[in-house]
């Protein structure tokens, strides 16, 4: 019974400046990172060269 009842707690928040997400062969392909304050997401291609960035300025959230 205590296996059931554990299976439906929510699982803790992972707290980090930066998480990558590695490929079979263990090449960064996306970085998530909030590292420098700025929340960025970082995609890489199979060469290792940066494709795309999606990037927050500080400015992003105020009116």
């Amino acid at each position: 019974m205590k296996e059931t009842v554990m299976a439906h707690l929510p699982l803790p928040p992972v707290v980090t400046q930066e998480v990558r997400i590695v490929d079979a062969q263990g090449h960064t392909r996306i970085l998530l990172s909030a590292k420098d304050g700025t929340p960025t997401i970082l995609l890489i291609g199979s060469d290792g060269a940066p494709r795309a960035m999606v990037a927050l300025d500080a400015a992003a959230g105020r009116r």
